[in-house]
């Protein structure tokens, strides 16, 4: 239940909740749905789902609220984030900063 807290939360703040959001259309990267999914992060999560021999997912698929909440958290899994927090954290600012924060004890 409180999994469903935080995915709502997040995709309120990324798109305002709207499954047909597109954002960033003029960079690399164009963020796709609700959570605004955008390729590397895709990229990361079907390498987890992979891991786990379940299928992965187009970015074109990031519009289905189940599917990108699926991809959200096998990122989650990937990178190890725990903590509704540490979840939040990866998602806005990506492993790099995290792997900073655990290898210095930075916060976020």
């Amino acid at each position: 239940m409180k999994t469903i807290i935080l995915l709502a939360a997040i995709a309120q703040v990324e798109s305002g909740g709207r499954d047909d959001a597109t954002g960033d259309l003029n960079t690399r990267w164009p963020a796709i749905g609700r959570l605004q999914v955008r390729q590397p992060a895709l990229t990361d999560a079907n390498a987890q789902l992979a891991k786990e021999g379940k299928q992965g997912y187009a970015l074109s698929e990031m519009r289905d609220k189940e599917k990108a909440e699926v991809v959200f958290l096998a990122y989650s899994r990937r990178y190890k984030a725990t903590t509704f927090e540490d979840m939040a954290r990866l998602w806005h600012r990506g492993p790099n900063k995290k792997r900073q924060m655990d290898k210095h004890g930075d916060a976020y």
